[in-house]
């Protein structure tokens, strides 16, 4: 999953997707300049 990956790597979430959802989810980061970068997935 990209979220752990992202953790391992040592980066802060500001969202997080609950890892034993089944459904939709979406993961949010907050770059340097302060612009929120959206991962999302749609099953």
């Amino acid at each position: 999953m990209i979220q752990r990956r992202l953790e391992d790597a040592g980066l802060e979430l500001t969202l997080r997707a609950d890892p034993d959802g089944t459904g939709p989810g979406s993961i949010t980061r907050t770059d340097p300049d302060g612009n929120p970068i959206l991962i999302d997935q749609f099953f």
